[in-house]
C-alpha cells in the first residue's frame, strides 16, 4: 500500500485497482514455474542438453471467516485467438481463513502451433494465456478472477481490436453498469473519459472471449460525463 497509488488530486491510478483485487478477501492466482531435466545421455555437468518443461501452480485464498464451496474454471488460450485449446473444472472446498494449493499443471497444456516466442533467463516463453474463474458451487456467483500471462509482455502480439462495451441504467439513480466483452484475449483494459473522472468499482482489466465482465459506475451530481463520454483503451491499442 502506498500513497502512489492516487495521484496529487487523490484520484485511483490503475495500480490502486489492481491492488484492490490483491487484498480482496477470496482470491485466485496462478504461476508459472520450470523444470529442467538433463536430455538421454547427455554430460550431467553440462548446462547445455536441457530439457526445460513451463508448469503452472494455481492456488486460492479464503481470508473470510466462513467456509466456501467452489468451482475454479480454468481456460487456456493463445494470444491473438478467440478459442480456447484447454478447459478443465475443479470443485474446492475452501477452509476459512487459509490458503489453498488447488492445482499443478506440468507441463502447462498448449497445442503444437503455440510457439515458443523466446528464452527469458532460462524460461521458455510461449504464448499461452491461463483465464481462471473461481465461483460459489451453491449460485455460481463469480468470487475471484485472474488471467496469467507469460511474462515479459513486450514479447506478446497484442490485439489493437475486438472489445465492445455496453452501458446500460443501473437499479438506483446515479448508478450504470459497464458490460465489457472480447473476441480475443486483452490486458489491462482502462475505463475513462476525456476531461471527466469516472468512480468505478473496478478497472485496468484483463478479459478473455465468452465471458462478459460488469463495472459498477457511480454518476455524481448529475453533471458527470454522459455515456458517450466513455472510453476504453488497452494495451496494444490505438490511443484515443
Amino acid at each position: 500500500m502506498s500513497w502512489s497509488l492516487v495521484d496529487a488530486s487523490a484520484r485511483r491510478k490503475l495500480a490502486w485497482y489492481t491492488v484492490k483485487r490483491a487484498y480482496a478477501s477470496i482470491t485466485i492466482n496462478a504461476e508459472r514455474f520450470v523444470t529442467t531435466a538433463h536430455k538421454p545421455n547427455a554430460n550431467r555437468h553440462s548446462d547445455v542438453d536441457i530439457d526445460r518443461t513451463v508448469g503452472l501452480h494455481i492456488w486460492t485464498s479464503n481470508l473470510t471467516l466462513k467456509p466456501i464451496d467452489a468451482i475454479l474454471s480454468v481456460r487456456i488460450f493463445e494470444s491473438g485467438s478467440s478459442n480456447a485449446i484447454f478447459q478443465d473444472k475443479i470443485q474446492a472446498s475452501l477452509d476459512p481463513n487459509r490458503s489453498h494449493e488447488l492445482k499443478t499443471y506440468l507441463p502447462l497444456p498448449h497445442t503444437n502451433s503455440g510457439k515458443q516466442l523466446s528464452l527469458v533467463n532460462g524460461v521458455p516463453l510461449t504464448n499461452t494465456v491461463v483465464a481462471l474463474t473461481l465461483s460459489s458451487a451453491a449460485d455460481g456467483t463469480t468470487l475471484a478472477r485472474f488471467i496469467e500471462w507469460p511474462q515479459p509482455l513486450r514479447h506478446l502480439p497484442f490485439e489493437r481490436d475486438g472489445v465492445s462495451m455496453h452501458i446500460v441504467a443501473g437499479n438506483a439513480k446515479g448508478q450504470r453498469w459497464i458490460k465489457l466483452r472480447a473476441s480475443k484475449p486483452v490486458k489491462a483494459l482502462e475505463i475513462y473519459a476525456k476531461e471527466y473522472d469516472l468512480i468505478l468499482d473496478d478497472n485496468c482489466i484483463d478479459l478473455v472471449p465468452d465471458e462478459e465482465v460488469v463495472v459498477r459506475w457511480t454518476v455524481v451530481g448529475g453533471h458527470g460525463p454522459r455515456n458517450e463520454h466513455v472510453l476504453i483503451r488497452h494495451l496494444g491499442s490505438a490511443i484515443s
